[in-house]
């Protein structure tokens, strides 16, 4: 059976169509529950099986495999990101969650059912070295490869809990990279919009659903080149399940005014073919203008080309020069603890293998971030 078979198969489960457990590439249990590990919705399926007489045993027995020890880490996640989330208010430093970190916590039926290898967290840009030291004090260690200043814009921190469970806060400054689509929104209109999440503490805040959609829409196109893992779709599902019609009228204004219309449509439109979301037609129909962002629609992309967009919609040739230097000539710290961390072998040779070994990706391949 292809993958695609499998895929079916999911989203029927998934969208509760009588006979999904049943149909044929459902019999390789192993097979599809890679699949379901692959797009996200393990969880989900095993809630489901957990509750269906019609699942066959061995599918239940292999989908449920393991739900304790995800349930417990969940558990540990929830309690260090909301210990994070408390020191850096006590530290008096707004924080919004976002993408699958904050779904979890407003519009999944048990926070498990949404995995996430971290933990999304915004600031404003004049607090991420504070909120850095916050972090610090807290027992997290940053990562040295996401401080590539001008290429990315955020910072993954990691610690372990008192049970040894590995917790990841992804501290971010902007919503996404790519410089193309840097106008999703600044941290003021943001938290003037954000909802509370109350599971997370008193002092927890999201995206309020407006700027939540944008964002799940344009996450899994920027990020990731319109890749079709289902349980982004799934969250596409349920953030529309809230939306009334002036909140699809808002955010379609919203869409065109940030150049994010056609990737907003794309995204829509695969929710829709997988799950049957219901997406007003005027939504999904409206031409718009020509996007810079469409391009990230093309699976195959040189990532020299993803960088030219992006020094194009940068507004200085200083923002310009410094980005390109990130890109060719990134710190000297960076360089040592990706291609030679115990190894005193001399910079310029480092540079050398860098570019090597980036050609293909520069000018062959697609750009994945």
């Amino acid at each position: 059976m292809s993958l695609d078979d499998r895929q079916t198969v999911l989203t029927a489960v998934l969208r509760r169509v009588p006979g999904a457990w049943h149909q044929p590439a459902a019999r390789d249990v192993a097979a599809l529950v890679r699949a379901a590990e692959r797009h996200g919705v393990r969880p989900l399926l095993a809630a489901r099986a957990t509750d269906d007489p019609d699942v066959p045993p061995a599918l239940r027995a292999a989908l449920t495999d393991g739900a304790p020890a995800r349930v417990a880490a969940d558990l540990a996640d929830e309690a260090a990101l909301g210990a994070a989330i408390a020191g850096l208010a006590g530290s008096g430093i707004d924080a919004l969650l976002f993408k699958g970190s904050e779904l979890a916590f407003t519009h999944y039926e048990r926070s498990d059912l949404r995995p996430r290898l971290d933990a999304d967290v915004l600031v404003r840009p004049a607090d991420v070295e504070h909120a850095h030291q916050v972090l610090v004090d807290l027992g997290y260690i940053p990562d040295i490869q996401a401080g590539t200043e001008g290429v990315l814009h955020q910072r993954p921190y990691s610690r372990l809990t008192m049970g040894g469970q590995p917790v990841v806060i992804d501290l971010h400054w902007r919503l996404v990279n790519p410089a193309v689509f840097e106008h999703l929104g600044e941290f003021g209109e943001l938290h003037a919009a954000s909802i509370a999440v109350p599971l997370l503490g008193p002092h927890a805040r999201g995206l309020g659903p407006l700027h939540a959609m944008l964002v799940a829409c344009v996450h899994r196109v920027a990020h990731h080149f319109d890749d079709d893992r289902l349980i982004w779709l799934y969250d596409l599902h349920l953030l529309a399940g809230s939306f009334d019609e002036d909140l699809w009228r808002r955010f379609a204004i919203e869409a065109e005014a940030r150049g994010v219309s056609a990737v907003c449509r794309a995204s829509l439109t695969r929710a829709v073919t997988a799950f049957g979301t219901a997406v007003p037609d005027t939504v999904l129909s409206a031409p718009g203008r020509r996007e810079v962002t469409a391009r990230y629609l093309q699976t195959r992309r040189p990532h020299a080309q993803v960088v030219f967009d992006d020094l194009r919609a940068l507004p200085t040739w200083r923002a310009r020069w410094r980005t390109m230097r990130a890109h060719v000539l990134p710190p000297a710290a960076y360089m040592r603890e990706v291609y030679a961390p115990e190894s005193g072998k001399p910079l310029p040779w480092l540079y050398a293998l860098r570019a090597v070994r980036g050609a293909r990706k520069w000018f062959g391949g697609s750009s994945r971030t």
